[in-house]
């Protein structure tokens, strides 16, 4: 028995053994590494500035990046330099086993934000034996030469000799990246339609990327009359480039060049071709230049919500986003100085948008107000609140609650609306989707108008449960939710990996009667003597590949109600293809 259970110990020693190396021993090459990764690297720095690696470990990305070395040149206030690195002390930097005004020489651990090479914020300080000088941070550029690798870490060049090989506790693939800091920002608040590839490093600073489009729409009896002539042919090819410049990590620069090329074939006006180029967003970027969680934007903006259903349109604006733990602030004041619409190029824009600051369950409350100088002078304020997200279990929800107010001339405007719904997960590749939307219509009081309006700046386009997103009020109806009711159910399937096919319905009718459809793409105008506008069904496949590739066909049929004399059925044909880069 003692043998036996000598054996079983040392069995039991040598597998733990054997585990507990290769946990803490695995090793690869260094063309594992990709940017975006973050890496603990520890060596010294050399004369020339550059930081020679003699041990590198992948981690997984952090919430600060770290410093560790001997501390030189320390100032008044506090701040002294680490590593060649400016370090900034403040009220709320915390200390740890190091005191706070006898820093010189001390050999200290650093953990903050690295804003660029003459601000390090200083969140933690402590105190550290000897050992290697460490930094910590996220690789934002690599390349190789003939000695090894070199990344860029921090505004570092971090040296890797051929030698040195990448340690890892998990198995490669299970290390997450993080973004261009730049890049999280750009594309943060926008829809899926309007976000682009990983990009092209033109210097250490300086990212290329772009977008290209082909769609082919066809439409049929939009007037709903299939006995006169009617229909339209389009074919769009549309070019989109952007250059980010981030010469440190507080402050970045973004210009966009857009170009579309449109070959319209209609059934009145023949065949034209015309094309146009832009300006999109262009501005400027500081992140928390006070140190104080505000961010400040300025320049040729693209305002985008999740649903759209409050805006998405490149506005010219001052913009400030404040971010706490459990809270973000956006606050703009906007215009449209070019490239806009009459009403849009006479409006100015106040918005502000609070919410909880978390994507999976998004609660927040806003105000939009713009005020039209038009030879009416008009202006209108939305206020509301929404809930998006996983608020029910295999569900993702949305409630919109809204209330306008406003003036247009001596007539005084107001008006209520909602769209509650939910996309429910029944199965892991079916899903049903159900929602009711209500905007108010005017009950024919002289003195006040009381027809809802969104803001003007919506588009009211997302994904239901497909890879792709679609008008989900109706790709071929597309109508404003202004006097209208909206009953929508579908049913959503998921074959594989990147394709999906969603089947929507959704059928209309005024919520009072009037001879004015509000917005919509039919051309013709109801009765005003009955509330059935009709019903619409779309056919949405989507196919996407990682983010580089997707593809989008539509066909929609739209089959009036008694809202609408004498009137034909109507559709829509749609083939998009896009490829990011």
């Amino acid at each position: 028995m003692k043998r036996f259970l000598d054996t079983l110990s040392t069995s039991a020693l040598i597998l733990l053994f054997a585990h507990g190396t290769s946990l803490a021993q695995s090793e690869s090459f260094v063309d594992v590494l990709t940017e975006g990764h973050w890496l603990e690297v520890r060596g010294f720095q050399q004369a020339d500035g550059s930081f020679l690696a003699q041990r590198i470990d992948l981690v997984q990305p952090g919430r600060y990046e770290i410093l560790v070395g001997t501390i030189s040149g320390v100032q008044a206030g506090g701040n002294f330099t680490l590593l060649g690195q400016r370090v900034e002390v403040q009220q709320k930097t915390g200390f740890r086993n190091v005191n706070g005004n006898a820093l010189e020489h001390k050999r200290v651990k650093v953990e903050g934000y690295y804003r660029s090479a003459e601000k390090f914020s200083a969140r933690q300080i402590a105190g550290r034996g000897e050992g290697r000088d460490r930094i910590t941070g996220r690789i934002d550029n690599l390349r190789s030469n003939r000695d090894g690798l070199e990344v860029g870490i921090m505004g570092y060049r971090v040296k890797i000799p051929g030698d040195v090989v990448v340690r890892h506790e998990l198995n490669v693939t299970r290390y997450q990246t993080s973004e261009f800091r730049a890049q999280v920002i750009v594309e943060r608040d926008l829809s899926e339609e309007d976000r682009f590839g990983k990009g092209i490093w033109i210097s250490d600073t300086l990212l290329l990327g772009g977008q290209v489009q082909a769609r082919g729409t066809s439409e049929h009896e939009f007037d709903l009359d299939a006995i006169g002539p009617d229909g339209r042919n389009d074919l769009e090819a549309i070019f989109r480039g952007r250059i980010i410049y981030q010469p440190t990590s507080s402050f970045f620069a973004m210009a966009e060049l857009y170009h579309r090329q449109l070959l319209r074939d209609d059934a009145t006006g023949g065949r034209t071709s015309n094309g146009i180029t832009k300006l999109a967003q262009t501005y400027l970027y500081w992140i928390d230049p006070f140190d104080v969680g505000l961010d400040l934007q300025v320049g040729r903006v693209n305002f985008n919500d999740k649903r759209e259903w409050l805006y998405d349109q490149n506005l010219d604006a001052l913009r400030a986003v404040w971010t706490g733990n459990n809270i973000r602030a956006e606050f703009s004041y906007s215009e449209t100085l070019s490239d806009g619409n009459i009403i849009d190029e006479a409006a100015s824009n106040s918005i502000v948008y609070i919410s909880n600051n978390d994507e999976d369950r998004h609660f927040a409350g806003y105000m939009i107000h713009r005020d039209f100088d038009l030879l009416i002078p008009a202006k209108r304020t939305n206020f509301g609140f929404r809930a998006l997200g996983n608020w029910l279990p295999r569900q993702e929800v949305w409630a919109e609650l809204a209330y306008m107010v406003g003036e247009t001339g001596p007539i005084e405007n107001q008006g209520w609306a909602f769209d509650i719904g939910s996309t429910w997960r029944v199965h892991e590749r079916f899903a049903l989707i159900v929602g009711y939307a209500v905007g108010q219509g005017d009950d024919q009081d002289p003195t006040v108008d009381s027809t809802f309006r969104q803001s003007g700046l919506q588009d009211n386009n997302a994904k239901f449960a497909g890879v792709t997103s679609f008008r989900y009020y109706g790709e071929l109806m597309d109508p404003e939710l202004a006097n209208i009711e909206i009953l929508t159910l579908g049913l959503g399937w998921l074959p594989g990996k990147g394709i999906s096919l969603d089947v929507v319905g959704h059928t209309y009718q005024q919520n009072e009667l009037s001879n004015i459809l509000v917005n919509s793409d039919i051309d013709k105008q109801p009765n005003g003597i009955d509330l059935d506008l009709g019903m619409e069904i779309d056919f949405i496949v989507g196919w996407r590949t990682d983010r580089q590739l997707d593809l989008e066909v539509i066909a929609a049929w739209f089959s009036p109600g008694d809202a609408f004399d004498n009137a034909d059925d109507a559709f829509l044909g749609k083939l998009q293809f896009r490829y990011r880069f």
